[in-house]
């Protein structure tokens, strides 16, 4: 398999730090949003349970709402709108989310007139996680927010807490909680005229070479 230019595990992009020859990592700023027909009352909710002041970055009445403590990275493309974030790699400006997705290495939005979506990096190494109450998906970077958004009861997911257990941490899609998930990589939730509906491809680079002679 091979990996997208830019991505490895010496990879990760750096600053000097002024005055010193320290190096700054650059963080990831937290996000939060929503996408479907969201309630204003459990958006901000979410929003105040931030663990950091967060501003609206993007929005389409109706669709999709974002919020962030930090910067993003906005992209256009044709009639689409976008913002990614965490980028673990680089190339060309994405033409839609997948792009943004296996290209960029990052998690993101994209709005046009067809559709609106939020969508995590291909190899799923963006954290997040998501909670469907009632016709909308409210989104964030960590879990805390989402336990206290909306009224309805949490089910411990008990397979959750074992893996924790034995691995130090819950595996793929799951949470300490039933209705609490991890967006998987390479996918996104997106909301279209028929709905809300959770997508996903496979990456061009996960396919492998197919040998002439017949052998892999």
């Amino acid at each position: 398999m091979k990996l997208p230019h830019g991505l490895g595990f010496g990879s990760r992009r750096h600053v000097p730090e002024s005055g010193g020859s320290g190096i700054r990592y650059g963080a990831r700023p937290f996000v939060c949003g929503a996408i479907g027909d969201w309630d204003p009352l459990l958006l901000r909710a979410l929003t105040e349970r931030a663990p950091a002041a967060v501003s609206r970055v993007a929005h389409r009445r109706g669709d999709l709402v974002l919020f962030s403590s930090g910067r993003t990275e906005r992209w256009r493309s044709g009639g689409s709108v976008g913002h990614r974030w965490g980028s673990l790699a680089s190339g060309v400006e994405p033409r839609d989310w997948r792009d943004a997705c296996e290209t960029w290495m990052s998690a993101g939005v994209e709005i046009n007139r067809q559709y609106a979506a939020v969508h995590t990096d291909a190899l799923g190494m963006q954290d997040l996680y998501y909670r469907r109450i009632g016709e909308a998906v409210y989104s964030t970077g960590h879990i805390d927010p989402l336990v206290g958004t909306g009224n309805a009861k949490l089910h411990i997911n008990w397979g959750a807490w074992a893996s924790t257990l034995a691995m130090t941490a819950p595996i793929g899609e799951d949470t300490p909680f039933e209705e609490i998930r991890r967006l998987p990589a390479a996918s996104a939730w997106v909301r279209r005229d028929s709905g809300l509906r959770l997508e996903s491809f496979e990456p061009s680079w996960m396919a492998e070479a197919v040998d002439p002679g017949g052998q892999s």
